[in-house]
């Protein structure tokens, strides 16, 4: 089966994607296993990977319709933007899908994901997309998440986790890096990272974040983040500064307890960002 190009959510569970502030969500797999695209009100990115079922074979006869596979997208990284009420809980709802491993069921023209516990998702692939290009982005999808083509390509989909951010004046603030801890041991399961840039430039108030990145991770630190703040946001004299967590099921289990602060111009190399376990520095 051939993930690779663009598709748009028909539909989320019980709820019309229609309702999104960008229109209906979509994603573009590419060939170099990332995934991007709009899951309703903000961007999204990350990895994935896809095992074709084992019964797959070129010589079986062709029905117009396969056999289910196994996709498993993560860890996902977005941006950090509010919308209504209707858009957001139907970006909810894609997110949660998106977090777990996915059943692949093929269509004629179609694709569902089904999570392990029924919740799904109907897709199609969008005819308007241009599935050649090196960044999967046509000229609609850069307009449906407000930005140009050119931003786009420099902030977007091209631009790797963990290399160094180099971006325009007017380009979004794109600040990368990995969250890592000493302590050797493993993250539980449906663990979950989140990263936020923060203004804390006001003394007597508290920081005002900017931009987050929340990551369900599936594997050990370090775990790479990339946290987007549109640059609208940013007071001339405002003091960013780098705060990150892991959360598990039962609740907060590490955290970061040191100042990192983050150039405006977005020019600083990608960032270590080391937490403490919260048992050990309660103790």
């Amino acid at each position: 089966m051939a993930l690779t190009g663009t598709w748009r959510f028909v539909r989320i569970d019980d709820l019309d994607p229609v309702t999104a502030v960008h229109g209906r969500p979509w994603l573009t797999f590419d060939g170099d296993g990332q995934v991007y695209g709009c899951s309703g009100v903000n961007r999204v990115r990350g990895t994935w990977t896809f095992d074709e079922p084992l019964d797959a074979s070129p010589d079986a006869p062709s029905d117009g319709q396969g056999g289910p596979g196994r996709l498993v997208i993560g860890p996902m990284v977005s941006t950090l933007m509010a919308g209504p009420p209707e858009a957001t809980a139907c970006e909810e709802a894609v997110q949660r899908l998106l977090a777990v491993p996915l059943t692949v069921r093929e269509g004629v023209d179609d694709v569902e994901l089904v999570a392990d516990d029924g919740r799904a998702a109907r897709l199609v692939r969008d005819p308007h997309a241009d599935d050649t290009q090196a960044v999967g982005t046509s000229r609609a999808d850069a307009q449906a998440v407000g930005t140009s083509t050119d931003d786009r390509a420099a902030a977007g989909p091209e631009h790797h986790l963990g290399e160094p951010t180099h971006l325009p004046a007017d380009g979004p603030l794109v600040v990368t890096g990995a969250v890592t801890y000493r302590q050797r041991i493993a993250l539980p399961p449906r663990s979950v990272v989140t990263v936020t840039v923060e203004d804390t430039s006001r003394a007597d108030a508290p920081a005002r974040t900017l931009g987050r990145s929340v990551i369900h991770t599936q594997h050990e630190v370090p775990v790479p983040f990339e946290v987007v703040v549109d640059r609208s946001e940013l007071d001339p004299h405002a003091r960013l500064a780098l705060r990150a967590r892991i959360d598990g099921p039962d609740g907060l289990l590490w955290v970061s307890d040191t100042h990192i602060p983050v150039a405006l111009d977005g020019s600083a190399e990608p960032f270590t960002v080391p937490l403490v376990h919260v048992a050990g520095r309660q103790g």
